[in-house]
């Protein structure tokens, strides 16, 4: 009896734990903008609108830049469960590979994608890694991003603020 007991006790502290690990999960859901004064690695000049819709571990994007070279909307999707999956980059020359999972404490996404892409030089491959994350409050959207591009390796650094 008691051990049935304690088997009981057992299974309801890991259900609870891992209802509080869902919970605990960042959510991105809203309208950000990019805060260049806090930023590093952009462009002068730049800004961004950050559209973000979530869904459990679905996360929908839609950003609009605005540079000196023009205007552009790119519209991306998410899937945070580990699972390595093709998708289709802007510019490249053929489907790429990319994994989104979360950080172990639910508080942040990585991001990683590998795809060849026409370069001046030709074909090359490009390989990048992002993180997003929030602040303690919410207010803030930290994407952190590394490239390996033909012209080296590309850090930055971008600050959003909720709107």
């Amino acid at each position: 009896m008691r051990l049935k007991l304690l088997a009981t006790c057992i299974a309801l502290a890991a259900l609870s734990l891992s209802v509080v690990g869902a919970a605990a999960k960042a959510d991105f859901t809203g309208m950000w903008v990019l805060d260049v004064g806090k930023s590093e690695g952009i462009w002068p000049g730049t800004q961004q609108t950050l559209t973000v819709s979530q869904t459990d571990d679905r996360i929908e994007i839609e950003l609009k830049s605005k540079t000196p070279q023009g205007e552009r909307t790119t519209k991306d999707a998410y899937t945070a469960d580990g699972r390595e999956v093709e998708f289709a980059p802007p510019g490249a020359v053929s489907k790429g590979k990319r994994t989104v999972r979360w950080a172990a404490d639910g508080s942040a996404i990585e991001i990683n994608e590998l795809y060849d892409a026409q370069t001046p030089e030709g074909t090359d491959t490009m390989k990048a890694w992002r993180r997003w994350s929030l602040s303690a409050d919410g207010s803030l959207l930290f994407i952190e991003q590394r490239a390996q591009t033909p012209n080296g390796l590309s850090l930055t650094k971008r600050v959003f603020v909720k709107q």
